[in-house]
């Protein structure tokens, strides 16, 4: 008799059980969801990260073991143009809020960034700069369902 009596009173809680579940659950995973207004903001701040990053970089490149050569020339273009691109990707998302294309370029193009930074070994203060900015990118990839950078200290 108990067996069967367990089983009638597990057919009555499981059911329960399982919908407290699926409901409690649904409201935490949606708020960690980025909503267009925050993933607008994220990006504006990267474009200003960018910005500031460039300017670090290009002061930092000064003191590199490439100074005065065709990489640290290659090195500035390639950063100026990643300032640039995530401009343009700031301004489509504000304006259609898509960005999927202008995402993935920029996170290529911070890929080929983030090797040079740290083979480069430079100053604290670029680092610094660069990790604010692969932070910003790891939270816009993520919004975008996309492949991120690595993380250091791999």
């Amino acid at each position: 008799m108990a067996p069967r009596r367990f089983y009638s009173y597990l057919r009555l809680v499981a059911p329960a059980a399982l919908l407290c579940g699926l409901f409690s659950s649904c409201p935490a995973h949606a708020q960690s969801r980025l909503n267009d207004h925050d993933v607008e903001k994220i990006m504006k701040n990267l474009k200003e990260d960018s910005k500031d990053f460039y300017s670090t970089f290009s002061s930092s490149l000064k003191k590199s073991g490439i100074r005065n050569t065709n990489r640290e020339s290659d090195a500035k273009a390639m950063t100026d143009s990643f300032q640039k691109e995530t401009d343009e990707m700031w301004k489509r998302f504000k304006d259609h809020k898509r960005a999927e294309a202008d995402v993935q370029r920029v996170i290529e193009m911070a890929g080929k960034i983030d090797q040079m930074v740290y083979s480069l070994q430079l100053d604290n203060k670029t680092t610094l700069s660069w990790e604010r900015v692969r932070s910003e990118l790891h939270d816009i990839s993520a919004a975008f369902g996309l492949q991120t950078l690595g993380s250091r200290g791999e």
